[in-house]
């Protein structure tokens, strides 16, 4: 289920950057919708490690999950390292 939303993520990047069509990002989007007890982890650098913090972009995006989501238990998890790079994920 969490390989599904990060194809979701990485859909979404792609479309903004022009390297997928709308329609494709449409198809991905409706394929691959959260489902109850899944978990999203947000791997990245010092500026996602500091996103776990009070008002820091993942706490409001968990806040924003929670509240669009109650009845499902939807986790949101920060595992940013400071210094990592792509090639550290």
């Amino acid at each position: 289920m969490t390989r599904s939303f990060v194809f979701c993520l990485v859909s979404v990047f792609l479309a903004a950057s022009g390297s997928i069509a709308q329609e494709e990002l449409q198809e991905a989007q409706s394929a691959h919708q959260l489902q109850e007890n899944d978990t999203v982890v947000f791997l990245g650098d010092s500026i996602t490690k500091g996103g776990v913090r009070p008002g820091g972009y993942i706490e409001l995006a968990s806040e924003a999950v929670e509240a669009a989501y109650s009845d499902m238990n939807i986790r949101l998890i920060g595992a940013g390292v400071g210094g990592h790079k792509v090639s550290n994920c």
